[in-house]
């Protein structure tokens, strides 16, 4: 969904805290043993996956706005 509204800075920051968690967290999870591995992950998908979902309901609700004014050339004419 974020690829689709071309928020390319919004998807390398929700990239940048998936690297950032998944390291923390999978660091965590192989000091604690064999049976914790893969939960590093896991958890990582899921704190992205949050804040990507609180990211896209943002977007649909200022959508007009991205719609109507960000994507016109006329206001932004070296954008186009």
């Amino acid at each position: 969904m974020i690829s689709y509204f071309d928020q390319r800075r919004l998807q390398l920051k929700l990239s940048a805290l998936l690297l950032v968690t998944n390291a923390a967290f999978s660091y965590l999870s192989l000091r604690r043993g064999v049976a914790w591995y893969g939960y590093g992950y896991l958890l990582s998908s899921l704190v992205t996956f949050g804040a990507a979902f609180v990211c896209v309901g943002r977007l649909i609700s200022h959508l007009p706005y991205h719609t109507f004014v960000t994507t016109n050339t006329s206001i932004y004419p070296s954008r186009g």
